[in-house]
């Protein structure tokens, strides 16, 4: 095996993942329209990742080396990790998204009921103010949908990410004799462990 490709290669992964992590660490906070768009971002680039990962895989099929193969194992378990760090963002940023909405939707409420008892004059006034409130509603619920939708986006790339992990730990368990029976037991206990 040419060990430059194969140090090569986990450069090359560990360096995309790395950056995907440096861009996430960018946008910590309140979440905002360009920051949704860079989160469209993370997961296209989460899949270069994978794809890299994947042809990787497929390459040294006929030349079984333990430790490239728990390198790639190790790269797709640190890819579904992130994914699984900007999904809690996203979710987060949905709730707060939905409580921000609550207020305002009290404050129409309160201000419809006041309208109906007011005169002429002071409706139009109350009328101004509760269109303006309606047009923000509205913005925040569409993003506040954008959100949800996202979020789905990410909890079934996060499925499928954590299931071909779970492949690749198998592969390795199964094709290494002993020392991957061992190395997969491993990983099973600290996964366990970590749950508990």
């Amino acid at each position: 095996m040419d060990t430059r490709r194969f140090s090569h290669s986990f450069k090359e992964l560990f360096n995309s993942i790395n950056n995907i992590n440096q861009y996430v660490d960018l946008r910590n906070g309140e979440i905002n329209w360009e920051k949704y768009k860079a989160l469209k971002d993370v997961l296209q680039k989460a899949d270069k990742i994978e794809h890299l990962i994947h042809q990787y895989w497929n390459e040294k099929r006929n030349d079984l080396n333990f430790y490239y193969y728990i390198g790639l194992h190790y790269n797709s378990r640190l890819l579904a990790d992130l994914i699984k760090a900007e999904q809690i963002k996203i979710r987060d940023a949905f709730v707060l998204q939905k409580k921000a909405m609550e207020p305002l939707g009290k404050r129409i409420e309160y201000l419809k009921t006041q309208q109906r008892k007011t005169n002429y004059s002071q409706r139009a006034n109350i009328g101004v103010e509760i269109s303006n409130l309606c047009t923000q509603h509205k913005i925040y619920s569409k993003f506040s949908n954008l959100l949800g939708e996202m979020n789905s986006n990410y909890h079934e790339r996060l499925t499928y990410q954590n299931n071909l992990t779970r492949k690749r730990r198998i592969f390795i368990g199964k094709n290494f004799g002993i020392k991957g029976m061992e190395w997969e037991s491993r990983i099973m206990k600290r996964s366990n462990n970590t749950r508990k």
